[in-house]
């Protein structure tokens, strides 16, 4: 089946590659404009706060289930030693 670039000019182009992407963005003209962006400063902000929280979360969780499976290790060695 035909892409929309064969319907529209009858010839076949070359997908772009990931870096000819990258190339064409302005990344450090767009930093430049950031403080002139609406509601940038604020949403960036939110953006830092929610993923601290998450990060915070799960490294929380994680150190719960590492304790928890230390434990229970420990009870399988101790009901495994007196059984035998």
């Amino acid at each position: 089946m035909a892409d929309l670039s064969q319907l529209h000019t009858g010839t076949v182009q070359p997908k772009p590659a990931l870096a000819d992407a990258l190339t064409r963005i302005p990344l450090f003209e767009d930093l430049k404009r950031l403080p002139q962006i609406p509601c940038a400063r604020s949403s960036l902000l939110c953006g830092i706060a929610s993923g601290a929280a998450i990060g915070s979360v799960q490294l929380l969780m994680r150190r719960a289930d590492q304790a928890h499976m230390q434990e229970l290790v420990a009870k399988f060695n101790e009901k495994h030693n007196r059984q035998v």
